[in-house]
């Protein structure tokens, strides 16, 4: 009934504990982990406190309110020359399908950099996580968690903004079962969910510039639709 209820088969729902334990969080799953984040991942790292001169065209400057939904909306984005990008990012670069999550400000807000964002750089703002011993979907989703958010608001400091330090993310933590099985059944579930998202993303970002390329020249008569036939319903 419960597997029913749901929506898993009864053998999925079988690898999952039926019971609970103590550990320094509270209540966990048994047999489950308690891991730091910092332990996860392939690397943690602020975004550049250097403040460049902004250009009229180049390479977007992105800070935390371009994080929108999930992923990156560079519809209101200043640049920076090519220059200032190898300056304020000489040591490591934004790569696509890093996991940002917001610090300073509005906290918390979680995206990923899509290969069609690239090349850009990252404000201090935000933090860049390279995943590793999970995909990005799977990160993606275990920092959108309400068991990380709170945590994550708790180590918030309060100065002009909110703001939380990089060391106490780092020393965050996240839950996880000790069988690969189930790491793995839950990294494809989640990596089915993160792929569907993402098409829809790209798919509305493609109708989004159609959009903008078109109506300017509806707008100044470039283009004539006055013979287009239109089927009605």
């Amino acid at each position: 009934v419960a597997a029913r209820e749901l929506g898993i088969s009864k053998e999925v729902l079988e690898l999952f504990p039926s019971e609970f334990e103590e550990s320094e969080l509270g209540m966990i799953p048994k047999g489950w982990e308690v891991k730091e984040l910092i332990s996860l991942v392939k690397q943690l790292k602020p975004g550049t406190n250097y403040q460049p001169d902004r250009v009229e065209d180049g390479i977007p400057f992105v800070n935390g309110r371009h994080i929108q939904d999930g992923f990156l909306d560079l519809t209101d984005i200043k640049y920076i020359t090519e220059d200032e990008y190898k300056r304020v990012h000489k040591i490591w670069q934004p790569e696509a399908y890093d996991v940002l999550i917001t610090r300073i400000g509005t906290l918390g807000k979680v995206g990923v950099i899509l290969e069609s964002d690239l090349p850009l750089a990252l404000h201090y703002n935000s933090i860049d996580i390279k995943a590793d011993k999970l995909s990005h979907q799977f990160l993606y989703f275990l920092l959108k968690s309400d068991f990380f958010q709170k945590q994550f608001h708790m180590y918030k400091k309060h100065a002009v903004q909110e703001f939380i330090t990089i060391e106490a993310v780092e020393q965050l933590n996240i839950v996880l079962p000790n069988a690969e099985k189930v790491i793995k059944l839950l990294g494809d579930y989640f990596n089915n969910i993160f792929d569907s998202i993402e098409n829809n993303t790209i798919q509305i970002r493609t109708l989004q510039k159609t959009r903008d390329t078109l109506l300017p020249k509806l707008l100044s008569g470039e283009l004539d639709v006055s013979e287009l036939e239109m089927e009605t319903l």
